[in-house]
């Protein structure tokens, strides 16, 4: 075998003299002090430590993304009443649910990290009202999805309010 002194490069066919890159005169074996073997690189074991608590974290941001969509949402409702007391304008706020687009809610975080959730740090509790949590999600979206603007029954409306304000009221309980 045969290296070339200033890149390095091994060439095993001993025919050649030079190098090709860059046409030092190239030696026979490894010049002094290098090491033929290419170098692992190792990495530091990841504690999972670190691991169960990132996942505290990004569904924690992803409850309060959604909890402040949610606010929105509710205050826009409102304001669309606000202006009118009694069952006009409480009438007129059920409008804001039914016309008002329901803002995009988040589950990336909680669709991703599911397989993981039994090694996080959380608490078979927290485990219980997060679940709960997007599982109103989902009933919300299933709730809006059936209303209609045409439709003039509010029940779907009044269901929308109730689990919008259960929502923003409960909080996020993963928030410490």
């Amino acid at each position: 075998m045969k290296q070339c002194p200033t890149c390095r490069t091994p060439y095993y066919d001993d025919s050649l003299n030079f190098c090709m890159k860059d046409r030092t005169p190239l030696l026979s074996g490894p010049p002094s002090g290098f090491d033929t073997q290419p170098s692992t690189l190792k990495l530091p074991a990841q504690s999972t430590s670190n691991d169960s608590s990132r996942i505290r974290i990004l569904l924690n941001l992803e409850i309060e993304s959604n909890l402040l969509a949610l606010a929105k949402y509710q205050t826009q409702a409102i304001d669309r009443g606000k202006s009118f007391k009694g069952p006009i304008g409480h009438a007129l706020v059920l409008d804001g649910f039914r016309y008002n687009d329901l803002p995009k809610l988040k589950r990336d975080a909680w669709s991703a990290l599911m397989p993981s959730l039994s090694t996080s740090d959380l608490t078979a509790e927290e485990l219980r009202q997060v679940h709960a949590f997007y599982g109103q999600l989902d009933e919300l979206d299933a709730i809006k999805g059936r209303t209609s603007a045409t439709t003039r029954k509010m029940d779907n409306e009044r269901e929308m309010e109730k689990l919008v304000t259960t929502l923003i009221q409960t909080g996020n309980r993963l928030a410490s």
